[in-house]
């Protein structure tokens, strides 16, 4: 009987156990609808169950065939207590001009990146940083450790754990090799079990973890014939944006994907085949254009998984991938079809969404900058009553000589918009200049 590898690699946020993988074994159940699904010890066991009772493993199994569906469940080592406070908003400032060091020293080839569009994406993401600068400020205390350390942070904790710009006694230094281990102990797993083919499918910031075990520790001289790595899919991948961002993570690789364990090759793919799936809606994902080493990326632009809320979570719910991904694992796969009520009723809501969501956060800009605004103003108005009270007679009598006498209220209201201008102004130029600085320093001291 033919055994094969999944691995399945879930991305950011607070996963839990087996939520990845059941959502996974959901979509190839409708493709291989008298497949038995089976725990590791061969009772029969549902998608509900594996995410319930929290299991990493599973076995989908036909006469002639079978794939052990393993779970790269690493989102613990990201978690709790030891990620509080993790996240602050002069992560994006720093981040912004990372590109720009990273073209002027060599990292991305100039074949590859122009000056202009080195350029045009600073001032792009020099816009969305100074956006999110803005927009931080209103977001309630509760989400920062909610949303902001345990989600959003996992990109930059990951990546500069891995990087080595953490300090020592930070209780993450170290997380992102941890994690990366995590992968690779699992492809051990499945070459312990017999499994005479590998193939992984990644989401997110999961298609990051997947490249770099795939690329960052070479074996010397293989002493034993390696598990093949025949298919390797990326779902809602961020990897073309970090190349742009952290080159160095992803460059140089291995002219071939390998998994080893204490020097030895047990997972090789010398003939990989890469198909990456993105959405036009899902604005963390993208084409990967720039990763010639394994041979021509397969991209395919998916519709249908949502709106801009619910569309970088909704590939495990796509005919598209399923089929694709169920074809790769091999047997004889029947369509997937999604009922017509239930793709209408999707495609309203993800119009909803497309609308709901640029405006809340329009919205959130504007409370924001509203904020500014008014600290602003705020202290223009005590300023100006301040100096009115002290030196307001000695100024009138002055200016009295030229016929000129300024008011109380004259004085509050322009001192008021002069502070409030100057209040956002000098947002904007402390975010910028500071930003910079730092990102030089990191950049000069991490990342070149």
């Amino acid at each position: 009987m033919r055994r094969v590898a999944l691995l399945v690699v879930h991305g950011i946020g607070s996963q839990k156990c087996g939520e990845t993988l059941a959502n996974c074994a959901a979509g190839l159940q409708c493709a291989y609808p008298n497949a038995a699904l089976l725990d590791r010890n061969g009772a029969s066991i549902t998608p509900l169950e594996i995410s319930t009772n929290k299991l990493d493993e599973a076995i989908l199994r036909q006469p002639s065939w079978q794939v052990h569906l393993y779970e790269v469940y690493w989102a613990q080592t990201l978690a709790g207590h030891d990620v509080e406070a993790s996240f602050n908003k002069f992560l994006f400032e720093e981040t912004t001009w990372f590109p720009w060091f990273n073209w002027k020293c060599g990292l991305l080839p100039r074949c590859q990146y122009s000056r202009l569009l080195i350029w045009a994406r600073t001032a792009q993401m020099w816009l969305v940083a100074l956006a999110a600068t803005i927009i931080y400020e209103i977001v309630p205390k509760g989400l920062h450790g909610t949303v902001l350390d345990q989600v959003v942070a996992d990109v930059w904790n990951y990546t500069h754990s891995l990087g080595g710009s953490l300090q020592e006694r930070s209780p993450i230094h170290g997380a992102g090799r941890a994690i990366v281990d995590r992968l690779r102990q699992t492809v051990r797993r499945a070459h312990q079990d017999g499994c005479e083919e590998l193939q992984i499918i990644a989401h997110s910031l999961g298609t990051v973890v997947a490249y770099n075990a795939l690329t960052r520790y070479p074996s010397p001289a293989p002493n034993e014939a390696p598990m093949p790595i025949t298919c390797f899919y990326t779902i809602g991948s961020p990897l073309e944006k970090f190349l742009f961002i952290w080159t160095r993570l992803l460059r140089p690789s291995l002219p071939n994907p390998e998994i080893q364990i204490d020097g030895v090759a047990i997972a090789s793919g010398p003939t990989i085949r890469w198909k990456n799936f993105h959405s036009p809606l899902d604005l963390v994902s993208g084409k990967l254009k720039r990763f010639p080493e394994w041979g021509q990326v397969e991209n395919e632009r998916v519709w249908g998984l949502g709106g801009l809320a619910r569309a970088h979570g909704g590939y495990f719910q796509s005919p598209v991938v399923i089929a694709e991904l169920a074809a790769g694992l091999g047997g004889h796969p029947q369509a997937v079809k999604i009922p017509l009520a239930r793709r209408t009723l999707s495609a309203m809501v993800g119009i909803g969404e497309n609308l709901i969501v640029p405006g809340l956060v329009v919205l959130a800009l504007l409370v924001g900058l509203a904020l500014f605004l008014f600290v602003g103003a705020l202290l223009g108005a005590l300023l100006a009553t301040l100096v009115y009270a002290v030196w307001g007679w000695f100024v009138n009598l002055v200016l009295g000589y030229f016929g000129i006498h300024i008011s109380f209220v004259s004085a509050v209201t322009w001192s008021s918009i002069v502070c409030a201008v100057w209040v956002v102004v000098g947002l904007v130029l402390f975010t910028t200049k500071d930003g910079y600085r730092r990102a030089r320093d990191a950049h000069r001291k991490f990342w070149q």
